[in-house]
């Protein structure tokens, strides 16, 4: 699943495919006995769903573009969230939608929509 954004006058894409997990796991780790791995995924998408927090829904873009071989900042993802143009609740939609639609989060997005 993927679709694109326009910022700033230029497309970008987002891609919510196998190296989206590996991006988004890089944005939350655990140390479990010494050993760290990435939670990123199921942290970004419970947030997301269960709470609309915006910066679960700017992790998940970033990693999502990051993943389509763009690198959009931090900074230009905040402008544009921050953008009295952009309608967060359409582009939360939009996103949960494609997380949806991935056959790698799929069924994490239904369990969280579930326990809302």
């Amino acid at each position: 699943m993927a679709f694109t954004l326009t910022i700033n006058g230029t497309e970008h894409q987002f891609k919510f495919g196998m190296r989206f997990i590996r991006e988004l796991d890089k944005t939350k780790e655990v140390d479990a006995n010494g050993v760290k791995f990435g939670v990123g995924v199921e942290m970004g998408i419970n947030r997301l769903v269960s709470m609309n927090d915006p910066e679960a829904l700017e992790d998940i873009l970033i990693s999502a573009n990051a993943a389509a071989d763009e690198k959009l900042t931090v900074e230009e993802m905040d402008a544009y969230l921050e953008d009295d143009n952009t309608n967060i609740d359409e582009l939360t939609e939009k996103v949960i939608d494609a997380l949806l639609n991935s056959k790698f989060t799929s069924k994490k997005v239904a369990a969280a929509q579930q326990s809302k």
